[in-house]
């Protein structure tokens, strides 16, 4: 999904980058050009640098299946099977 229209950068690309290291709004400006333009995407984007808002679930739906990614399909299917053999 695209969070900055005005330069093309994606949800994948923001975290990437944090990956890489970035964690400040500043830091996506730099290294992305996030917010820089009509700076509307600023906030979301920090939000998903932060990994707070409703930005932590999109990010948890990506589709992709890397096994190092704590976020694969995989991995989720392990969390979903530890979260229900714990009893209520």
């Amino acid at each position: 999904m695209y969070v900055c229209v005005c330069n093309a950068v994606t949800d994948s690309q923001v975290m990437r980058a944090a990956q890489a290291g970035v964690r400040s709004l500043r830091g996506l400006q730099a290294h992305l050009g996030v917010g820089l333009e009509c700076g509307r995407c600023a906030s979301y984007a920090r939000n998903l640098l932060l990994g707070t808002d409703d930005a932590t679930t999109r990010r948890l739906q990506c589709n992709k299946d890397c096994g190092h990614c704590s976020n694969s399909k995989e991995k989720r299917n392990e969390r979903r099977q530890e979260n229900a053999a714990i009893p209520q």
